[in-house]
């Protein structure tokens, strides 16, 4: 993109660098922590970071699992459990962020660790909370659903594997103001030379069961033509230009919207999934809120940012 096309591609966006001046990863002493960490590293060139928490919850002062610390030496004497998780963290902070122009404050607690982590957040106005993608912490009952419906900030899902640049980006669309917050973010990280495509799933399953119109290709059509009508209306009322990103719709043929999701992300090459965490409904975990909770839930392929 050049010149003009440049230029139409960021009319009318608010400016978004510094929307996660706060970061807060939750560390578990897993070898999770790096990724975590390598990720923000990569993160940290296309965002404004102010401030980040190393946070590592000990439930109980029970030795973590899956810990890298040797048991017998975190009770050692004259090293208390919570200096010596320290000292791993630091280590490990040194290890990506030495360099750093922002503030790193590590932080070891007892406690119980989805209602620390929560409380966390809220207290020090946490803008984006980083976890690993995995569906439950042994014993510490942190879900990915859970975290999605519960946490006050944006969160980010990082897989155990992952792309080292943030170009080529998905967000699924259902043309909610979470949806137009999910795209805008996208966008800026992208940046000049990236990619992002925003899809809409058309669900006809319900229409077919109720009115016996299966075997209607018209109606069919119909339906998707309407989600592509929707997919302009949405752009033009957001000042968005055809430059800004492509688009697509799907169909959904499961009756799963998460589903239809994952397979869609598995098919291209995608390096980040941004999503709104709640739908265009009155009800807040209707439509995309119910299917952002399923596809973080079961998605672990690709980084997941879920917008709030």
């Amino acid at each position: 993109m050049e010149g003009s096309s440049q230029l139409k591609k960021y009319q009318n966006l608010y400016i978004m660098k510094n929307i996660f001046n706060r970061i807060l990863i939750a560390s578990d002493l897993s070898e999770m922590d790096d990724q975590l960490m390598a990720f923000i590293q990569v993160l940290s060139k296309q965002i404004k970071i102010e401030k980040m928490y190393l946070y590592h919850i000990i439930p109980n002062m029970l030795v973590p699992a899956n810990s890298e610390l040797e048991f017998h030496k975190m009770f050692s004497a004259g090293y208390p459990i919570d200096e010596k998780v320290r000292d791993v963290l630091k280590g490990k902070s040194l290890k990506y962020f030495e360099n750093a122009d922002f503030d790193i404050d590590i932080e070891v607690v007892e406690g119980k660790a989805y209602q620390t982590l929560l409380d966390k957040v809220k207290l020090k106005e946490i803008d984006l909370l980083v976890v690993g993608s995995k569906k439950q912490s042994e014993g510490s009952g942190i879900t990915t659903r859970r975290i999605v419906r519960k946490a006050e900030s944006n969160v980010l899902f990082v897989p155990p594997t992952f792309s080292k640049n943030i170009k080529n980006i998905l967000v699924p669309i259902d043309f909610s103001e979470y949806s137009i917050k999910a795209l805008k973010m996208a966008l800026d990280l992208a940046g000049d030379d990236g990619q992002v495509t925003a899809v809409n799933v058309v669900s006809t399953l319900l229409s077919d069961q109720y009115y016996g119109m299966t075997m209607n290709p018209k109606f069919r059509q119909s339906i998707i033509d309407n989600a592509w009508e929707a997919f302009d209306s949405f752009q033009k009322s957001h000042g968005l230009s055809n430059a800004a990103f492509e688009k697509d719709v799907i169909i959904n043929n499961y009756n799963n919207v998460a589903s239809e999701l994952k397979d869609y992300v598995q098919g291209k090459d995608f390096d980040m999934v941004v999503m709104g965490a709640k739908g265009h409904s009155v009800f807040e975990n209707f439509l995309l809120g119910s299917v952002t909770e399923s596809f973080v839930n079961t998605y672990t392929q690709t980084p997941v940012l879920v917008i709030r």
